[in-house]
């Protein structure tokens, strides 16, 4: 799948969160990032291009948790310093991801 189709596929599920246009933007970049990348790692495995993307859609389980939490945390990281900002959220995606990996 290409990049732009995870960006799609993002939007179509976060596009919602109550966030100003561009935290909408960074947050769907960061995670169709996250996806471009496990669907490269699947295909490096040897899977069909069609079991990488069926591997990745199965990395979010439920897209309308991960909104409620993303937007839950971005209010709290309103009153966080740059810093902790810059590494709380993509700490905070791949987290999730990675939860979703797990068997």
């Amino acid at each position: 799948m290409a990049d732009a189709d995870w960006s799609k596929l993002v939007h179509d599920h976060l596009g919602g969160l109550g966030l100003q246009a561009s935290e909408r933007a960074e947050i769907v970049e960061e995670l169709a990032g996250h996806l471009e990348e496990i669907f490269q790692e699947l295909r490096g495995q040897g899977l069909s291009e069609e079991d990488a993307t069926r591997g990745c859609l199965l990395e979010v389980e439920d897209w309308r948790g991960l909104g409620l939490g993303i937007e839950a945390a971005r209010r709290k990281e309103n009153s966080m310093n740059n810093r902790v900002r810059q590494l709380w959220l993509p700490g905070l995606l791949t987290f999730i991801i990675s939860m979703g990996r797990l068997p």
